[in-house]
């Protein structure tokens, strides 16, 4: 995973044109594995926790869309607009 890693200034570049996304973050920082090992023992079901960074102003971070799978979306900080 060495080559997937982003640098400070690699991650403030891509914000400037959109959201980052960070697919199953749960297994590179473990403070959130537990979050993710913790609803896949009370749901009994297959989860995997992914992360989204937006820069703050951002009209729009990603197009209206569907997604393959159930999701359940629980926004830490800032607003939906």
């Amino acid at each position: 995973f060495d080559d997937a890693r982003m640098t400070l200034a690699q991650v403030k570049t891509a914000l400037e044109s959109g959201t980052i996304i960070f697919n199953n973050i749960g297994a590179h920082i473990p403070h959130l594995a537990s979050a993710t090992l913790a609803s896949t023992d009370a749901l009994s079901l297959p989860g995997a926790l992914n992360m989204y960074v937006t820069a703050r102003g951002m009209r729009t971070s990603a197009p209206p869309h569907t997604d393959r799978q159930d999701v359940l979306v629980v926004q830490t900080e800032g607003a939906k607009r």
